[in-house]
């Protein structure tokens, strides 16, 4: 769908180093999984948006915490949907790295990874064993 690619093109920008593209996609995701009603498919968004505007990729960017904890209060309105919750805490606990918050950080990585190995989601488990790895 729509909002997934958009969701997928934030996550592409942000990596090739395109603040502005990214979140442009990351807004558009949002609008698109706001009208889901579906809060973990949100927070991923929120999670998004937190994630580039802590880049240093924006000219002009907002606090990204904020965004963050919209994230994790609505990965916590749908307990059961642990995929979205392990990727809120991958995104969130990679930034607190980057941000000097190194022991939040480890601690959200280490749970997102608890997360994936319960579910079955080998490749974002190894994404967030990466990411505490060089952290």
């Amino acid at each position: 769908t729509p909002r997934d690619i958009y969701r997928w093109l934030a996550s592409v920008y942000r990596a090739l180093g395109d603040g502005e593209a990214a979140l442009d996609s990351a807004r558009r995701a949002l609008e698109g999984m706001e009208a889901t009603g579906k809060p973990s498919e949100q927070a991923i968004c929120y999670a998004l948006l937190g994630d580039v505007h802590g880049s240093g990729l924006l000219a002009e960017s907002s606090p990204p915490e904020p965004f963050f904890e919209r994230a994790l209060a609505l990965v916590a309105e749908e307990e059961h949907r642990l995929y979205g919750k392990g990727l809120v805490l991958r995104i969130y606990g990679g930034y607190l790295l980057r941000s000097g918050d190194r022991a939040r950080g480890r601690a959200l990585l280490r749970e997102a990874m608890e997360i994936f190995e319960r579910i079955g989601a080998e490749g974002e488990r190894r994404k967030a064993r990466a990411l505490l790895e060089t952290g």
